[in-house]
């Protein structure tokens, strides 16, 4: 029996036709809040989980290329680079 599954998306739902025997387990994410991304991406560059801090990360760094499609926080990562680093950046 062929059923339909809905898939989440971006903002949007995607529907997919699949036969009921392909269908091993279907899985939710837990429910999250939504926040300020500017605040979480500094909140996890200060913070990284088993991780050094962005600061730490770069700390020997000659040259960084950053690709990212979200001009609105390119600055929380330029802003905290020290003027010894190259930094090369780039919209996607």
């Amino acid at each position: 029996m062929k059923i339909k599954v809905g898939i989440p998306y971006g903002r949007e739902t995607i529907f997919v036709h699949t036969e009921e025997k392909n269908i091993g387990e279907i899985i939710y994410p837990n429910e999250v809040e939504i926040k300020d991304e500017e605040q979480t991406l500094n909140q996890a560059l200060e913070n990284p989980i088993d991780s050094k801090n962005f600061d730490e990360f770069l700390s020997d760094a000659k040259d960084l290329l950053i690709f990212h499609g979200l001009n609105c926080i390119l600055h929380i990562f330029v802003d905290g680079i020290s003027f010894k680093t190259k930094c090369f950046c780039t919209c996607l």
